[in-house]
């Protein structure tokens, strides 16, 4: 029981470590990318988000239906800044299991802040707001 507890703790660090990498792609993409990418920079990041999934998938293992999990994968989706009905769906079920998982109410929060349409007339700048 100790080692099942002590493993499932191990791979939610690990799931959170991806998923701060993630993050850190997305905020410090100046830092290793040009000027002149700034045009990619969604793309990348949508790319690397979805490596990121995929190397979930595979630490998963036991812990899948965790709030933790579900919270860490729904933040991973939440990464870009396009409206995410399967992040919303993540996040409110991790908010069922796990009420006082405030990360999880501040993610879930915010992926239903965004619209989920873009607005007639909104400017790139007025977009990038949202994140």
């Amino acid at each position: 029981m100790a080692d099942e507890e002590e493993e499932g703790k191990q791979i939610l660090q690990k799931l959170q470590e991806l998923v701060d990498q993630l993050y850190s792609f997305r905020d410090c993409y100046f830092d290793t990318h040009s000027v002149e990418d700034a045009g990619r920079k969604q793309q990348d990041v949508r790319e690397e988000m979805e490596k990121t999934l995929q190397q979930m998938k595979e630490v998963m293992g036991s812990v899948q239906g965790k709030a933790q999990v579900l919270m860490l994968t729904g933040k991973a989706l939440n990464v870009t800044p396009d409206y995410s009905p399967k992040a919303e769906e993540l996040l409110s079920k991790a908010v069922k299991l796990e009420p006082e998982l405030v990360e999880a109410w501040n993610q879930l929060v915010q992926e239903q802040s965004l619209p989920s349409e873009p607005v007639d007339g909104a400017s790139p700048a007025a977009d990038r707001l949202w994140r």
